[in-house]
């Protein structure tokens, strides 16, 4: 387990020293802004292109790791919604509970992979992209048009909102470009892996940046509820899941990695959007991105412990 926190804290140092650059204001405010908008349009995109497009999938066998991921995220949709409609929950409340629970930091989940592992696992990071984050996103903005959103959605739309997502759009283009056979001029032509280098410590800062000490403070019971059922039930699901699905070495690791990452701060922008409870969705992101230091290094141990055992 020392050796995952080890691996795991320069992440973490790279994401408190966001919160302090920003609570400082040792840069400009105008940096945040434009520093995710930079990241979230072009470094990330170039990273996950550059991945998919230059790995050979011949040999992957994809079936079994989808699989897990798209039960992982139904389970537990159907159940916090079922939980909630028990207890009366209300509408706006649920939905940022619902998404709490069900969305996760694909950007963490990419640096965990290469820290603990190796650069091998951002191509099944980025298929992870492909598969959880429109399946979660598109639950989320569901959950809110259903529970609390004075808004109408249609399916299409909601669709459309998901594709948008640069996160998506650059899975399809990498998978295009590996298709058409283009993944060995990238990897001569390095303008995507130089922008891609700047992705992750560029997107740690900003998550830091966007964390909310306040908001966190005032957590209540649901905020405390929606943490555990993402940083605890949420892998302990995966890792049954792993294990009765048989997942590869490296496939089974990544799955669980996946799972054990804090939800994605882009939810509080997607509650206030959609007539959530915002303040809510904030205690919510913050509450999971502190204590995922203690829940992650755990899980990533044994995510190492999986990945060694065969």
């Amino acid at each position: 387990m020392l050796v995952a926190f080890g691996l795991l804290l320069p992440i973490f140092l790279l994401i408190a020293a966001g919160y302090w650059l920003r609570a400082s204001t040792f840069v400009p405010e105008t940096f945040w802004g434009a520093s995710e908008k930079l990241g979230y349009w072009i470094l990330l995109p170039a990273l996950v292109i550059q991945a998919i497009a230059t790995r050979d999938f011949s040999g992957a066998t994809a079936g079994p790791y989808i699989v897990a991921l798209v039960l992982t995220v139904l389970f537990h949709s159907a159940l916090i919604m079922a939980a909630g409609l028990v207890l009366r929950t209300p509408g706006p409340s649920l939905g940022s509970v619902h998404q709490g629970a069900i969305r996760l930091n694909g950007l963490a989940a990419i640096a965990a992979g290469v820290a603990l592992i190796g650069p091998e696992t951002i191509p099944l990071v980025a298929l992870m992209f492909a598969v959880w984050i429109p399946l979660s996103n598109g639950l989320s903005v569901y959950g809110y048009v259903l529970l609390a959103s004075k808004e109408t959605l249609r399916p299409g739309r909601i669709a459309i909102e998901v594709v948008k997502n640069p996160a998506i759009f650059s899975v399809i283009i990498g998978f295009g470009l590996n298709v058409f056979g283009a993944g060995p001029l990238l990897e001569k032509f390095i303008l995507l892996e130089l922008l891609g280098r700047a992705a992750l410590p560029l997107g740690l800062l900003a998550v830091g940046a966007a964390l909310d000490l306040k908001a966190a403070a005032a957590a209540s019971a649901r905020v405390f509820s929606t943490t555990v059922l993402k940083l605890v039930v949420m892998p302990l699901v995966m890792i049954a899941l792993v294990h009765y699905l048989r997942l590869d070495p490296l496939a089974g690791a990544v799955a669980i990695i996946c799972a054990c990452m804090p939800t994605s701060p882009g939810g509080y922008l997607v509650a206030k959007h959609l007539g959530g409870d915002a303040p809510l969705m904030a205690s919510i992101v913050t509450l999971q991105t502190a204590l995922s230091l203690i829940t992650v290094t755990v899980f990533a141990s044994y995510a190492l412990d999986y990945l060694g055992g065969f």
